[in-house]
């Protein structure tokens, strides 16, 4: 599967209807005023696990046809995730824990410890900051479920993986009929609501994926006008659906639950390039700020906290504006706080790793040495 722009715009979408709903929680509700705006736009997080799913079914797929045994299968994919996540995982973190430390409270050394090895979200483990919680369930959860396809395969596909997501869902069902929350302690804490909701969105990108491998595998010709119109139509549906369920819903219940399929279709129709109505996504526009959506999520209720405490006058400002205006701090936070981090990294890399060129240099250095000994030898001889 090539790279899939919309993916990435769509997943930027996201980012920002989980900003629209953090700052509801961070501005309203701690100056007790009454907020009535995107009550359910946490929601947005099962879009980043759904897409997660999906791509870690993609790459379990590609991994087959490179016929890796299986602990370099694991190890390859173990390293990727650290590779992709962790540089602007553990900058957040320590910028984070560098604030609160100046201007909060302490952070103690074992939670310090535990944020920095992805282990804060389990359970009753401490977040450095709030949001991070998603980053350690994907990170975890991703690597647990993408091994169980690699030792288990064909078990995995059809019993492991469908009785874990039954479990998850039936669990949430049970404990408060909906999706949200995550920091709530389970099963003697060593779960959260978060970690049973986080398997539950990568199954179901999983199966997602399966599922459009069937559909591309099927021989079946159908009359193009009437499908596109069909799709559209579909399309516009569920388009209009989750706009409703993340930005417009005044509660929560047991319909949190349909916007795993508004998501898997909509990602099953972008993966087949038949979007109609999202062909925006695609525009290369979103190439500019996409990138950014990770750190905007990690480093965005960083930014919430300083505005809330420094400017008094936000609650009170008119909502259209206070909201425009907080997207436009946190893409821009976000921007600064990417390139700070991309930086930092390269300078740590320079001095901890030696040039390609001196080792070059040195190689050849040695290897004439090497030949001028031998000369010496021959010539004694």
């Amino acid at each position: 599967m090539k790279k899939i722009a919309a993916f990435d715009s769509l997943r930027f979408i996201a980012c920002i209807f989980i900003i629209l709903h953090h700052t509801g929680i961070n501005i309203y509700q701690f100056h007790k005023i009454d907020n009535p705006y995107f009550r359910t736009g946490g929601l947005a997080v099962e879009i980043f696990f759904v897409l997660s799913g999906f791509l870690l079914a993609n790459s379990y797929l590609n991994s087959l046809s490179n016929h890796l045994n299986v602990g370099e299968n694991c190890k390859q994919y173990f390293f990727r995730r650290i590779k992709r996540l962790y540089p602007e995982y553990i900058f957040a973190m320590l910028l984070c824990a560098l604030l609160t430390n100046l201007f909060s409270h302490h952070v103690s050394m074992n939670t310090f410890m535990l944020n920095t090895v992805m282990m804060a979200g389990w359970g009753n483990i401490p977040n450095i900051i709030n949001g991070i919680w998603y980053v350690v369930v994907l990170f975890w959860g991703g690597n647990i479920l993408y091994n169980m396809l690699v030792f288990y395969k064909e078990k995995a596909v059809n019993i492991i993986l469908p009785i874990i997501g039954c479990v998850c869902l039936f669990y949430l069902i049970n404990h408060g009929s909906n999706i949200s929350g995550h920091q709530r302690g389970i099963e003697f804490t060593l779960l959260s609501k978060g970690t049973i909701r986080g398997f539950l969105g990568l199954i179901t990108g999983i199966y997602c994926f399966f599922i459009c491998q069937i559909i591309q595998n099927i021989k079946i010709k159908f009359r193009k006008p009437v499908v596109s119109l069909v799709l559209f139509v579909l399309e516009c549906v569920a388009t209009g659906l989750l706009f409703n369920a993340v930005l417009l819903r005044k509660s929560q219940d047991i319909s949190d639950f349909n916007i795993y399929f508004y998501i898997s279709f909509l990602v099953g129709l972008l993966y087949f390039h038949q979007e109609k109505l999202l062909k925006f996504l695609s525009w290369k526009c979103w190439e500019k700020v996409s990138y950014l959506s990770y750190t905007i999520y990690l480093t965005h209720l960083i930014l919430l906290e300083i505005l809330r405490v420094h400017w008094k006058g936000l609650a009170t400002m008119n909502p259209f504006v206070m909201y425009t205006v907080i997207i436009c701090l946190s893409v821009l936070w976000g921007y600064v706080c990417y390139h700070a981090q991309k930086k930092l990294f390269v300078k740590l890399k320079e001095m901890i790793m030696i040039p390609q060129s001196v080792t070059g240099a040195k190689n050849v250095e040695n290897l004439e040495r090497e030949r001028e000994r031998e000369r010496e030898i021959h010539l004694v001889e």
